[in-house]
C-alpha cells in the first residue's frame, strides 16, 4: 500500500472511530447493552426464550395479570379482531410446544406445535415459530390437518414464506400424497420486524405503571430490535456506510481494509483451528483410524449401531462444534422417529450442563463447544493473536470431547446396547 493510500486509509479508521465512540457513548447513557435475555444467552433460542414468553404473554391466565389485553391486541395486529368476542379470548387456552404425537413414517401425522391458541367454536390460532430452525416435510400441513379450522401463522424475523416441503406439497413415489395439502393463501406470514414488534409496542404501552411487567417488555424490544437489525449498532453502520461511499478513495480503502481483515481473521481461524486438530490427531488419532491429511475435514466415524452409522465431526464452518448424527444407507441424515433417534436422544442430557445442546428433528444433537468462534464478540476473537489463550482454549476443547465420548461410551456398555466403538473410516 502506498503512502497515499495508508494516509487515506488511516483517515477513514480515525473517522469510523468517531462514529463507533459517539454510538458507544449512547449505548452507555441508554443502558443497551445490558439485556437479560443476552446475558442469558437466550436471544436465538426460538423454545426457550420466543415461544415461551410470547405464549405466557398471549395466555389471559399468565402470571402478567392483564387477563385478555396482550392476546387482544396481539389479534388486532394480525387483522382477526373480527372473529373473536371479548368473552372468547378471555377464555382462551395457550399451550406452549403441543405435542400432537410422533411423527408417523410418512410424515403425515403427528409433531410439535410451537404455539397453539384454542378458542370455543374450536377457531384456533397455530403458531409456527421459524427463527433459525429449517422446516420439516408436511410441517404446516401436518398442523393444519391436526386443526382443521384453524389460522395458521408462521413467524419469521422478516416475514419469510414457508417451504412448498411444509405445505405439504411433495410427491411421493405413487406421484401422490395422501394428506390435504396446505394452501401458501391460508397461511398468515408474519414477522419479528414488524407485527411482533408493533404487538410488543403496543402492550409496552399499556403497563406504563408496571414496573416489573414493563421492563420485560423493554428487554424484549431489545432483543427483537437486535433480532431484525434495527438497534443503535445498525444505525452506526448506516452512518459509516455514508462516510464509506462519499468518496471513491474511501470506498476503496474500505474495500481494501475488509480483505485484510478478513484474511486476519481466517488466518487466526486456521491457525487455531491446527492446534486443535494437532491436539486431536494426537490423543485419538490411532484409535480412530484417522489420517491427518487426508480425513480431518471429514466426518470422524465415531460408533456403528445395526445399520447405522454414527459420526463425530469437528465442523470448521461453525467455528467449533462438535456433531454426531447417524447416516443410515439410503435414506437422508436421521429420521425423527427411527429407533435410533429415540434412544441416543437420552445420552446428551448429562452433557448439557457442559455443552450447548441443540436437539434437532433430523439429528440426535448437536453439540456446540461453549469455545464455538462463530459465536465470540470482537474482543474474544481478538484473543486469538495470543498464543496461550489459543492453548488454553483448544485444551478446553479436547476435554470437552474427552468428556462426550466417555460419556456415550459408559451409557452405551452400561446398557449393552451392541454398538461398536472405534470403527475405521469408510
Amino acid at each position: 500500500m502506498n503512502v497515499a493510500k495508508k494516509q487515506t486509509a488511516l483517515h477513514l479508521l480515525d473517522n469510523i472511530t468517531i462514529i463507533r465512540n459517539k454510538y458507544d457513548e449512547i449505548a452507555k447513557i441508554t443502558g443497551e447493552n445490558f439485556n437479560i435475555f443476552t446475558v442469558l444467552h437466550l436471544e436465538s433460542d426460538e423454545v426457550r426464550l420466543h415461544s415461551r414468553l410470547i405464549g405466557e404473554l398471549l395466555n389471559p391466565k399468565g402470571s402478567h395479570n392483564q387477563k385478555g389485553l396482550f392476546l387482544k391486541l396481539f389479534i388486532s395486529c394480525l387483522g382477526l379482531e373480527e372473529l373473536y368476542t371479548d368473552e372468547q379470548i378471555k377464555n382462551a387456552q395457550v399451550i406452549i410446544e403441543e405435542n400432537i404425537g410422533g411423527i408417523s413414517d410418512d410424515y403425515t401425522k403427528g409433531g410439535r406445535i410451537d404455539l397453539v391458541i384454542k378458542f370455543a367454536d374450536n377457531y384456533e390460532i397455530v403458531i409456527e415459530n421459524k427463527i433459525w430452525a429449517g422446516d420439516q416435510p408436511y410441517q404446516l400441513a401436518r398442523y393444519f390437518s391436526h386443526y382443521p379450522k384453524a389460522t395458521i401463522v408462521y413467524l419469521t424475523p422478516h416475514g419469510g414464506k414457508p417451504s412448498n416441503e411444509s405445505l405439504g406439497k411433495i410427491t411421493n413415489e405413487s406421484g401422490s400424497t395422501n394428506l390435504t395439502i396446505l394452501d401458501i393463501k391460508n397461511v398468515k406470514c408474519i414477522s419479528y420486524q414488524n407485527e411482533i414488534i408493533k404487538w410488543l409496542e403496543a402492550c409496552h404501552k399499556e403497563v406504563y405503571k408496571l414496573p416489573l411487567v414493563r421492563e420485560v417488555f423493554s428487554h424484549y424490544i431489545n432483543v427483537i430490535n437486535k433480532l431484525t437489525n434495527k438497534t443503535n449498532f445498525h444505525q452506526m453502520n448506516d452512518d459509516i456506510s455514508k462516510l464509506i461511499i462519499k468518496d471513491i478513495t474511501y470506498y476503496k480503502s474500505a474495500n481494501d481494509l475488509v480483505n485484510t481483515f478478513n484474511i486476519i481473521n481466517e488466518k487466526l481461524y486456521a491457525d487455531a483451528q491446527a492446534i486443535l486438530k494437532g491436539k486431536f490427531f494426537k490423543k485419538y488419532g490411532e484409535q480412530f483410524k484417522i489420517d491427518y491429511n487426508k480425513h480431518f475435514d471429514n466426518n470422524l466415524v465415531f460408533f456403528t449401531y445395526k445399520e447405522y452409522v454414527f459420526r463425530l465431526r469437528l465442523a470448521e464452518e461453525d467455528g467449533i462444534s462438535i456433531w454426531l448424527a447417524p447416516d443410515k444407507k439410503g435414506s437422508s441424515l436421521g429420521v425423527a422417529n427411527d429407533e435410533a433417534i429415540i434412544h441416543f436422544k437420552n445420552y446428551f442430557e448429562p452433557l448439557k450442563n457442559s455443552y450447548n445442546v441443540v436437539n434437532n428433528v433430523n439429528y440426535t444433537a448437536w453439540i456446540i463447544s461453549k469455545h464455538n468462534f462463530l459465536n465470540w464478540d470482537i474482543e474474544n476473537k481478538f484473543n486469538l493473536t495470543n498464543p496461550d489463550f489459543v492453548d488454553t482454549i483448544t485444551d478446553d476443547i479436547i476435554e470437552e470431547i474427552d468428556l462426550f465420548i466417555n460419556t456415550f461410551k459408559e451409557k452405551a456398555i452400561k446398557e449393552n446396547i451392541g454398538i461398536v466403538f472405534s470403527s475405521p473410516f469408510n
